[in-house]
């Protein structure tokens, strides 16, 4: 499980966010996963960063090594290729953030926020708002019984959009009724997710998904963006099942 190695990075991830006097969280996927199996199982971190991170990102770079990839539209550095640490494939470090979406389908206009809630918003589905304060999440490892304390972390958690709730039910939801339109990647992410958790989507989550494919919502966005999420697909345990469960609602979109 690799308790150790895990605490000793997000301690130092910590460390170094004291030192940029920065306010750092753990949010979405990680999150979402270990409540999923109760064990580290994800090599993809995710922070959001109250502040400039580029003094934080520097510092894992000196201490650990790595690539990084800036996206400043989208106030976001990606760190890949870290040789020093076999537990993390990639992180993401991306300052708070909301988004407006000008036109259907196009990559959205992004402004910087304080406010943690406000960027909780902006998410695809419900599962992947989770968030926690990092020095909190910190308080939940457990060296007796080399794991998260589920009570301490249920505790401390940011579920201002009810995805622990749903994580729970096996419920795939999304934020508001213009998600797909917004982002029509949203509806292949949503197939994956939906064997991740090993669930289905709300009600009101499958109606937004036909009117998704009557609208042909996938029509707004490039053949480039549809084919990377396809490959994500491709990279699932159930890849062959999530794409016939997809194609067999949408048809084949490449």
């Amino acid at each position: 499980m690799c308790y150790k190695e895990f605490k000793n990075f997000f301690n130092s991830i910590y460390e170094f966010s004291i030192d940029g006097n920065l306010e750092i969280y753990l949010v979405g996927g990680f999150l979402r996963d270990w409540f999923i199996n109760n064990e580290f199982c994800s090599n993809d971190v995710d922070f959001a960063v109250k502040g400039d991170a580029k003094n934080l990102v520097n510092k894992f770079i000196k201490e650990y090594g790595g690539k990084v990839t800036e996206f400043k539209s989208f106030l976001t550095s990606k760190i890949s290729d870290i040789p020093s640490l076999n537990i993390i494939h990639q992180i993401d470090f991306a300052g708070l953030r909301k988004e407006v979406y000008e036109k259907d389908g196009a990559f959205p206009k992004v402004e910087s926020t304080d406010d943690i809630l406000e960027d909780l918003k902006r998410r695809d589905y419900s599962i992947n708002t989770l968030a926690i304060k990092l020095k909190d999440f910190l308080k939940s490892f457990n060296d007796d019984t080399k794991n998260l304390d589920k009570g301490l972390l249920s505790k401390f958690i940011i579920n201002s959009q009810k995805g622990l709730e749903d994580l729970e039910n096996r419920v795939l939801r999304v934020l508001h009724f213009r998600s797909f339109y917004d982002d029509p990647t949203r509806i292949l992410r949503g197939y994956r997710y939906k064997y991740k958790i090993n669930g289905d989507f709300d009600n009101d989550t499958k109606e937004l998904l036909k009117d998704a494919r009557d609208k042909k919502l996938l029509d707004n966005i490039s053949k480039s963006r549809i084919l990377k999420e396809i490959e994500k697909i491709r990279n699932e345990q159930n890849a062959e099942l999530i794409l016939q469960d997809f194609e067999s609602f949408f048809g084949a979109v490449i």
